[in-house]
């Protein structure tokens, strides 16, 4: 199997991997073919603070000395992007859908901790809407694993007929303990954007994102995620810590949405949902890591 790591000392340039991305054509997908190991490692580098600040704005999280839980995928994404445009990776990185994360976070993390990142990819699954794969990302500091992130993603194919999904789930009704209800703006999209990079045309802009064939711009899926941990933050544990959700359907720019927790004991489970509660955007957990 082919296999491939780049080194970086500097975070790659996102706005020229995106660039690529726009102009990428690849082969069609062929029959015994599979995604080859592509690696990437960027040297240990603190947190900016003021990027930090930046990003707790965006999110709305709340102004506490660790790190937020999701903020080493921040500082991860030109990796991903970078790997995603590899001329080895076999998949036009505009048609690929954010499906999936799990997160496990170790110990606290603040800007004072040097963080060195590996991210790297291999190997796919056939699922009934097409093709799954991981993107691995490892983050450590002083020698020590200190948070670890699994980024799944769907390059959507041929529906098979058995076992592929419905159009449309109905939300099961929910036993919730509690709610919060909130506007997405707008130019969400477009402030997380700033922060992260992530300059995808579905996010920026209603008349960007018509070309890629939604109704208006969508929110980043960590952009959602980022603000529902904010509004967990009371309820959750401290590291080591494990977050999985999954990503149903994206969250149109603007919209009103209502993020709901439930407790299960040393687990919490939430999601994110439309104002009238018919449509899931999000649901995952968080629970502690045992030691």
């Amino acid at each position: 199997m082919t296999q491939h790591t780049d080194v970086f000392e500097t975070p790659p340039n996102m706005l020229a991997s995106y660039a690529r991305a726009l102009v990428m054509r690849r082969k069609p997908w062929r029959e015994g073919q599979t995604v080859p190991h592509l690696e990437a490692t960027l040297a240990p580098r603190r947190p900016h603070p003021g990027h930090v600040r930046h990003f707790r704005r965006v999110a709305e999280l709340p102004d506490v000395p660790e790190l937020p839980v999701t903020y080493p995928q921040l500082m991860a994404a030109p990796l991903h992007l970078h790997l995603l445009t590899h001329p080895d990776f076999p998949f036009a990185p505009m048609g690929i859908v954010h499906v999936r994360n799990v997160i496990e976070q170790f110990m606290p993390l603040s800007t004072e901790h040097a963080l060195g990142i590996k991210c790297f990819l291999e190997g796919h699954r056939d699922v009934p809407l097409g093709v799954e794969l991981d993107l691995v990302t490892e983050v450590r500091t002083g020698g020590q694993l200190a948070w670890r992130g699994v980024t799944t993603m769907l390059r959507r194919g041929k529906q098979k007929a058995e076992g592929a999904k419905p159009r449309y789930e109905q939300p099961p009704e929910l036993q919730v303990d509690r709610t919060a209800l909130f506007t997405v703006s707008e130019g969400t999209g477009r402030r997380h954007a700033a922060v992260s990079g992530d300059v995808n045309p579905i996010h920026i802009a209603a008349w960007t994102a018509k070309l890629f064939g939604f109704p208006r711009a969508i929110a980043h899926g960590m952009w959602s995620l980022s603000r529902c941990m904010g509004l967990l933050a009371r309820d959750l544990p401290p590291p080591p810590l494990r977050v999985e959700v999954t990503f149903k359907r994206p969250v149109l720019l603007p919209s009103e949405v209502e993020f709901a927790v439930r407790r299960e004991g040393d687990v919490r489970r939430f999601w994110l949902r439309s104002a009238d509660g018919k449509t899931v955007h999000l649901e995952g957990e968080a629970r502690p890591i045992s030691r």
